[in-house]
């Protein structure tokens, strides 16, 4: 059994602790890690096709940098009846 990950945004260091987390405590699932860089152009709608397709478990928003749409984003999540029981976590700056 594999849990698929994926985190939403640019803060790779913070990505890095949270992989290492996730393997350090739930290696038995066989935790598998992507990511999506918001430094290229970020179509919510295509990131929802695709969040679909590649039947994410977990999902990491970063919200602090492109808020706009990353909200769209997760909006299009939760009114979907297979993606709104998807684990999305949100990053906000403090």
């Amino acid at each position: 059994m594999t849990m698929k990950i994926r985190y939403i945004g640019k803060d790779f260091g913070y990505w890095q602790r949270i992989q290492r987390y996730f393997m350090a405590e739930y290696k038995d699932i066989g935790p598998e890690f992507s990511e999506v860089d918001l430094k290229k152009s970020f179509n919510p709608k295509e990131q929802f096709v695709q969040i679909f397709r590649d039947e994410i478990k977990i999902l990491y928003v970063d919200f602090s940098t492109d808020f706009n749409e990353c909200l769209q984003l997760c909006k299009l999540l939760g009114r979907n009846n297979e993606t709104r029981l998807m684990a999305v976590v949100g990053l906000f700056p403090q």
